[in-house]
């Protein structure tokens, strides 16, 4: 977990760091920036809002820095500091997210291991009372052998729906 932690948190550093170097390029370069959009545009890729940034910025620093021009560049940088910071609060959530994701995927595996280990009655017994979403994610998570073992100890019609939510989850994937 700490580890998915810290890895998206470099990768924000890094969009961080990439979004402060395309504020200082119309500072620094200001030809890169056409530079840099005729070679989008000849790609063909679509604006993004790191280029709706870097036009904006662009606009501004191309005017003579006047109170009026500083005062718009200066409500530009709160503009684009509110951004960094409601993509650092998603990310946080993104994170979140996934360590509850990986959390559970654990605790279906492990669910997944023991209903493999049961009898064939007691197994039986307690298929029949699990929701139907629980014996999925069991299901998905249980080796092939196991998957046959819970097939045949379910009754034909949850089993018969067990399938076709499967086969609908993986064709909706596709």
């Amino acid at each position: 977990m700490g580890k998915l932690v810290s890895i998206l948190m470099i990768v924000l550093g890094l969009v961080v760091g990439f979004a402060g170097a395309y504020l200082a390029m119309p500072i620094i370069r200001p030809g890169y920036v056409d530079e840099l959009r005729s070679r989008l545009d000849s790609l063909g890729m679509p604006p993004d809002t790191s280029m709706a940034v870097v036009d904006s910025v662009a606009s501004v620093s191309a005017r003579p820095a006047t109170p009026d021009t500083m005062s718009s560049m200066y409500e530009e940088l709160q503009r684009v500091r509110r951004q960094a910071e409601a993509l650092a609060k998603q990310n946080a959530q993104l994170a979140s997210r996934i360590d509850s994701i990986l959390g559970t995927q654990s605790d279906v595996s492990k669910l997944a291991a023991t209903l493999g280990a049961m009898e064939d009655r007691d197994l039986e017994d307690l298929v029949q009372t699990l929701d139907e979403k629980v014996l999925i994610a069991v299901y998905t998570q249980s080796s092939r052998k196991n998957q046959a073992r819970l097939l045949s100890k379910i009754p034909p019609d949850k089993a018969a729906r067990l399938i076709k939510a499967l086969f609908d989850e993986r064709r909706s994937q596709h």
